[in-house]
């Protein structure tokens, strides 16, 4: 019975992954520790572990695009989803995460499924 509760729990890690990165403003010598994490349909950004927005796209949309603010920055996050086949015929989704941090964009990710 206790391995039917560990079942979910690792459905969901294999279905969940993270990127990371760091963005030094300025003149500064502590940076931002910038993470991507994708669960399904959902993206969430956080900054320094602080989620900053969580965001999904809408239904049968390619595109999302939201802001907050955080520490006085703008954060800009732009999701762009795009599908294709492989030689098998198997639907591959590709997204790409950009996050502009007033106005400079800080990095691009890409999540493949």
């Amino acid at each position: 019975m206790k391995y039917y509760l560990l079942f979910p729990a690792l459905l969901f890690l294999s279905c969940s992954t993270s990127q990371v990165t760091m963005y030094i403003q300025g003149n500064e010598t502590h940076g931002w520790k910038v993470e991507v994490e994708k669960s399904s349909n959902t993206f969430v950004l956080k900054i320094d572990g602080v989620t900053v927005i969580e965001q999904s796209y809408a239904f049968l949309a390619m595109r999302f695009e939201t802001a907050n603010m955080y520490k006085g920055k703008k954060i800009q996050f732009f999701g762009t989803r795009t599908r294709s086949s492989n030689a098998n015929g198997k639907t591959i989704t590709h997204d790409q995460i950009r996050i502009l941090i007033d106005t400079i964009e800080v990095t691009t990710f890409d999540f493949t499924s």
